[in-house]
């Protein structure tokens, strides 16, 4: 919820000090700071106080709507409608910020004081006429109270209406004024407005809205911060990084195997590779060599045959 912030100048100018405890003035007497303009109406600020009418060359319904947005509030104002059965609205909670139908967006307290109109002047639009007759001609007092779900109105110190709106969200203050040609003489004039934030329940709602419970809590651990959303892609990428490095570093954590369970069988290949290069040769090596009289007789036994094949034609 925002807060106005007004300066001790702003404060003597608007009299302050008649203002009951905790109100902040929403509007400063002299000029429209503070709000923005939405739609075709006219909006001035006529003797210390908001003037709103069509444009006689643009004719069209617009709203004044706050810079600022409240959720829980107490909202004091005085309004009059020139001439009186003309139609104004004063909207809170407008979710849309103008954006929209504030109509719509918010909720809408109706000024309009006619006999016929069903919803007259204090009524909470579309939900809860007001009370007949409540206003008055000249200047009116009005306060909205809204809390939670529910929304009041008193008009010139009296209770009007009281609903329960469904709509306890944050939103802008608008001031609105009426188009259409039936009512281009129609002027909205609004001043003394003033918000008061609310954080417990208002005693007009004590019934309606239950009391926090006051047990105390039961002791609950500690919980841990919620991650922001860098911190939460550091872990996924971290578990990612880990997945792919894992199998890497587990075989660089592998013990290194001994010596001798590597080279062992390298060297006994290689060793019965070469005693089947060798084995012919050491073979042919290690044939005894004949006795040298058995090698004589040998040559001896051959030329003899030799010589005898020679002769034997003489012989015979």
């Amino acid at each position: 919820m925002h807060r106005l912030l007004a300066c001790c100048s702003l404060c003597a100018l608007l009299g302050c000090a008649a203002l009951p405890a905790g109100f902040q003035p929403i509007f400063n007497e002299e000029d429209l700071s503070g709000f923005r303009v939405v739609g075709p109406a006219l909006w001035t600020v006529e003797n210390g106080a908001i003037a709103g009418r069509q444009d006689p060359n643009n004719p069209g319904a617009g709203f004044l709507v706050t810079n600022y947005t409240w959720r829980d509030f107490e909202l004091l104002l005085e309004f009059k409608v020139v001439p009186q059965y003309g139609r104004s609205v004063v909207v809170v909670r407008d979710v849309k910020a103008g954006a929209g139908d504030p109509l719509k967006d918010g909720c809408a307290v109706q000024i309009l004081d006619r006999e016929d109109a069903p919803f007259r002047t204090g009524s909470i639009l579309g939900l809860t006429p007001s009370l007949a007759g409540a206003q008055r001609s000249g200047w009116n007092a009005m306060r909205i109270l809204a809390f939670g779900e529910w929304l009041r109105v008193d008009l010139n110190g009296a209770k009007v209406a009281e609903a329960k709106v469904g709509n306890d969200r944050e939103g802008t203050i608008d001031l609105y004024c009426t188009g259409g040609r039936a009512e281009l003489q129609t002027r909205a004039y609004f001043r003394g407005l003033a918000v008061r934030p609310l954080y417990d329940t208002p005693a007009e709602f004590a019934d309606k809205i239950p009391a926090p419970d006051m047990e105390e809590p039961e002791d609950e651990e500690p919980k841990e911060p919620e991650k922001t959303p860098e911190q939460l892609f550091m872990e996924e990428l971290s578990a990612l990084m880990d997945s792919k490095l894992a199998p890497i570093a587990a075989k660089l954590n592998e013990p290194a195997p001994a010596p001798e369970t590597v080279f062992g069988p390298i060297i006994d290949k290689k060793l019965a590779e070469f005693e089947q290069k060798i084995a012919p040769a050491l073979a042919k090596a290690g044939e005894l060599p004949p006795p040298p009289d058995a090698a004589l007789d040998a040559i001896i036994t051959k030329k003899l045959a030799e010589f005898e094949q020679k002769i034997a034609p003489v012989l015979a």
